[in-house]
């Protein structure tokens, strides 16, 4: 069974002591969470005694493993955003620098006179070369500027977007607005799991009292069913995970949702 009491990020053993790179303590929250488990997107391989797959499946987790999971990413990808802010910083140069180099690109470098002027550039080469003041030159290919041209915009474009997403990930903002989503959406779908279990469970147990009309033992088990449901607050999912990720430093409001 995984620790979830504790998220951390490396470690070092020292005079018998372990030195953690980073870590935190969990703070759970009351979830209300239920202990079923829930099929998720992680791979896993099970191997013959001779090197062989013997059994390739997907393993499951219960909702307070996957939320364990969101918390590990959220709150390390901060660590490593603060860690790494100097890096940022000369990323964000580079990405205005890039963005103006656009502009201005676009602005200033028609593609039309582009072509021209090399034409023109290349055919007096020619005529040099040649001596002669009367030379058309078929063996231009106006198609290699064009793409070279279009070659130098992809290539800005292109390291736009990688800065841009790297933006993203090194945005603490959108790190919690995403952790906030995931969670609420574990949330609601457990407890979702919950109430169609409570369903199942008193359909049943009605179906039972009307062929057992006076057995008593069966409308006790029916009111318990009853008690132990309306106990549960299985609401307000989203300000529950606000309330947990509050908990653990993460202060995010109902707006970020």
């Amino acid at each position: 069974m995984k620790n979830l009491s504790i998220i951390c990020v490396g470690y070092s053993k020292e005079d018998g002591n372990f030195h953690y790179e980073y870590k935190h303590k969990v703070n759970w929250t009351n979830l209300e969470v239920s202990d079923n488990f829930y099929q998720t997107n992680i791979p896993h391989t099970t191997l013959s005694k001779d090197g062989t797959i013997k059994e390739k499946y997907y393993i499951k987790l219960s909702t307070k493993e996957l939320i364990y999971n969101e918390l590990s990413t959220v709150l390390i990808g901060i660590y490593y955003v603060k860690k790494d802010k100097i890096d940022l910083k000369e990323e964000l140069r580079k990405l205005r620098e890039l963005k103006q180099l656009k502009k201005s690109f676009e602005k200033h470098i028609d593609k039309q006179n582009l072509i021209t002027n090399v034409y023109v550039k290349q055919t007096s080469k020619k005529m040099n070369e040649l001596n002669t003041k009367g030379y058309v030159n078929k063996e231009f290919d106006k198609s290699i500027v064009s793409d070279t041209y279009e070659q130098v915009l992809q290539s800005i474009n292109l390291q736009i977007n990688q800065i841009e997403c790297k933006k993203k990930t090194y945005s603490i903002s959108s790190l919690k607005k995403e952790c906030l989503k995931n969670i609420s959406g574990l949330l609601k779908k457990d407890y979702d799991y919950q109430k169609k279990v409570f369903k199942d469970k008193e359909f049943v147990l009605k179906n039972k009292i009307k062929e057992n009309k006076l057995d008593d033992n069966l409308k006790i088990e029916l009111q318990r069913l009853y008690n132990s449901f309306k106990s549960k607050n299985l609401q307000n999912f989203t300000q529950k995970a606000i309330k947990l990720m509050y908990s653990n430093g993460l202060e995010v409001d109902y707006n970020h949702k």
